[in-house]
């Protein structure tokens, strides 16, 4: 209906590696990038998004609303709620330019004109952006080997492949990490960081 995505992103389950696939992601113009491996939070979003929808739903269905309702009712309350990732605006806006009402617009109407410091609140929440690191072609740096526990490689950085993940050339080949598997070395120093976590 929209036309297919610009990119794609996946673990590395068989479903999303096959010849098949990967031809298919091809013929459309879609780049497809797979979350490192050993790196559970590269998917961090997915995940919390197939969390909490289930236990929308399964909430209304204890309720007694018929499974399609629930199902419709969390999709429209997670499409017209603002997210971090968003900076701060809601889906909803994003794609059709405009907030879209739903029964809880009521309720947030009145709160907000009963105590205006929640609207300060709300706005500090909203705007709340991580810092993000960010690495520079060529740059030197230690990356994470989950084959040998506490130990980190030497790698450079090759191409950034999303917002925060990295092609990494380590001994020659290649390999996805994520910035949270890295570090920067300072050239000359030979000291690997410590691993903690």
């Amino acid at each position: 209906m929209f036309g297919p995505p610009n990119t794609i992103v996946s673990d590395n389950g068989r479903q999303f590696i096959s010849f098949e696939i990967e031809n298919y992601f091809e013929s459309q113009g879609i780049k497809h990038l797979k979350s490192p491996p050993y790196h559970p939070p590269s998917n961090g979003l997915v995940e919390r998004f197939i969390q909490t929808f289930k236990n929308g739903v399964q909430k209304l269905i204890d309720c007694s609303l018929p499974l399609e309702s629930a199902i419709e009712t969390i999709l429209i309350e997670y499409r017209a709620s603002p997210n971090q990732t968003l900076n701060g605006e809601s889906p909803a806006k994003l794609f059709l330019k405009r907030e879209i009402r739903t029964p809880l617009d009521l309720i947030k109407i009145n709160t907000h004109k009963n105590n205006p410091s929640l609207n300060e609140e709300t706005e500090k929440t909203q705007n709340y952006s991580p810092k993000q690191k960010k690495f520079e072609f060529n740059a030197l740096i230690w990356i994470r080997n989950y084959g040998d526990k506490h130990k980190w490689e030497e790698g450079t950085v090759k191409e950034q492949c999303g917002e925060n993940l990295y092609k990494v050339e380590v001994d020659g080949s290649e390999r996805i990490a994520h910035t949270d598997q890295m570090r920067l070395r300072r050239s000359g120093l030979r000291n690997k960081p410590t691993f903690l976590g």
